[in-house]
């Protein structure tokens, strides 16, 4: 569907430690960890869509109108985890500038802090 990636990134690893290949297309980045399962997808174009239809360019008021209630927020970050279990790293980030939706990050998301 996307095609071949036009860059790929050989294992670094992230700020966790974890070891990470990235498959990197224009405004999209796949992380995958060293098993292959995606670790995460970090979207910073309004070409790729989520299936809520918030893309990067919206306002902070579409996002949580398709979200809701965020587990954390702050003027520039808006943080929705999969559950409220303590040890849940997943869920997604919306970081933005100025009201703007600027980045999504998709998967392992841990914390903004």
């Amino acid at each position: 569907m996307l095609g071949a990636p036009r860059k790929i990134q050989f294992p670094k690893r992230n700020d966790d430690g974890v070891q990470l290949i990235t498959w990197d297309y224009a405004g999209l980045a796949l992380s995958f960890d060293s098993t292959g399962r995606r670790y995460l997808a970090d979207i910073t174009s309004s070409a790729h869509r989520m299936t809520r239809g918030v893309r990067v360019g919206d306002p902070i008021s579409k996002v949580r109108q398709a979200y809701g209630v965020p587990n954390y927020a702050d003027s520039s970050h808006l943080l929705y985890v999969r559950s409220n279990d303590e040890s849940e790293t997943r869920g997604i980030t919306f970081l933005f500038s100025a009201g703007k939706l600027t980045r999504i990050i998709v998967g392992e998301v841990i914390s903004v802090e």
